[in-house]
């Protein structure tokens, strides 16, 4: 399998557990890869709660060949970042609610040891960073978290 189709598979298995728990994470209408973290969070307020999946958010991916002998011997060591955005809009601020759902998206990543099976390997979901917060968008009161985390695999 090469590296690509790989680091596929596990953005797919991310897009697949988020949509295994839209209710948890406040009736999320969609889950979206995107390129880039948005600048426009959707194409209007009715698409929202949504979340974004934003395969190397901001970084350089830096995959470390490895050159010793054994079963590992030529694969790479992958160390692969992942941001997670979710966008709600309430009527009021609601601080709790949204780092709730900040805190259930790090536990659904976060539980069996951070275990992300595909294929016949799997990755370690570690190095977990938590954002929530609101801000103003013609008119609209949009709450908004961030989960940031970096799958490790040998690929």
């Amino acid at each position: 399998m090469t590296t690509a189709t790989l680091v596929n598979s596990f953005v797919d298995a991310v897009i697949a557990r988020l949509n295994s728990n839209l209710t948890p994470l406040g009736g999320v209408l969609s889950v979206v890869e995107k390129a880039e973290d948005p600048g426009v969070i959707a194409d209007t307020v009715a698409d929202l709660p949504i979340i974004y999946v934003v395969p190397m958010a901001d970084t350089w991916e830096k995959p470390v060949a490895i050159i010793t002998g054994g079963s590992d011997a030529g694969n790479q060591h992958l160390n692969f970042p992942i941001l997670i955005s979710g966008y709600y809009e309430f009527d009021e601020v609601k601080p709790r609610d949204i780092r709730n759902y900040a805190y259930t998206c790090l536990d659904i990543f976060a539980s069996h040891h951070g275990r992300i099976d595909v294929v016949t390997t799997a990755a370690s979901a570690t190095g977990f960073e938590v954002k929530a917060g609101y801000f103003i968008v013609n008119g609209h009161l949009i709450h908004a978290f961030k989960v940031k985390m970096y799958l490790k695999f040998i690929g």
